[in-house]
């Protein structure tokens, strides 16, 4: 288990202990770029930890494959907030501007970025972007806890594919929705 902690600039690594119902510590993640975690993900090869950094500002990806994790680059994201890895890529959220954005896993070079403040979802707009999860292999799901609306991208060009939901007392909107992730089929 990896835990963004916030206030003490690492990553906690932690491992359960089923028999005895505890968690236990294995480890700390903490590199010049680790400043104010707010999310982490590790790749599927368990090699390189991505890391969305609050106060920093930036995401960065550490290579933790080794005895020591060594930081390997750090990229500039006003208040970094989602990040997750699909692939080559690293998809994170910015909350300064509403962005989501798309950077290359191996050199840290942004290669897309969309959205801006505002609350038409229909041009890429966010207000509060918090969480961003793979949907599949080419799609990606985006939490906007301000406009309350989920949404789809398509993992390539960031395109808006579809959004739902949106903040208000019915059975069809949502409340502020902080995270969203696939279990099985359904979101």
């Amino acid at each position: 288990l990896y835990v963004a902690n916030y206030t003490a600039n690492n990553i906690l690594v932690l491992k359960a202990d089923v028999r005895g119902t505890k968690l236990v510590f294995v480890r700390e993640i903490k590199t010049p770029g680790t400043l104010g975690p707010e999310n982490v993900f590790v790749t599927t090869d368990g090699r390189y930890l991505v890391s969305a950094n609050y106060s920093g500002h930036t995401v960065s990806c550490t290579d933790i494959s080794g005895p020591e994790p060594v930081e390997l680059w750090k990229t500039a994201l006003g208040n970094a907030h989602g990040v997750c890895v699909i692939g080559g890529s690293v998809y994170a959220t910015g909350l300064d501007r509403g962005v989501v954005c798309k950077i290359e896993l191996k050199t840290g070079r942004l290669l897309k970025i969309i959205g801006r403040k505002r609350w038409e979802p229909e041009k890429s707009g966010f207000l509060w972007p918090v969480s961003i999860q793979p949907k599949s292999e080419t799609e990606l799901l985006v939490s906007d806890a301000h406009t309350g609306f989920i949404y789809v991208l398509d993992a390539g060009d960031l395109r808006i594919k579809q959004y739902f939901g949106g903040n208000g007392p019915s059975f069809k909107h949502l409340n502020m929705p902080y995270a969203a992730i696939v279990h099985k089929q359904d979101i």
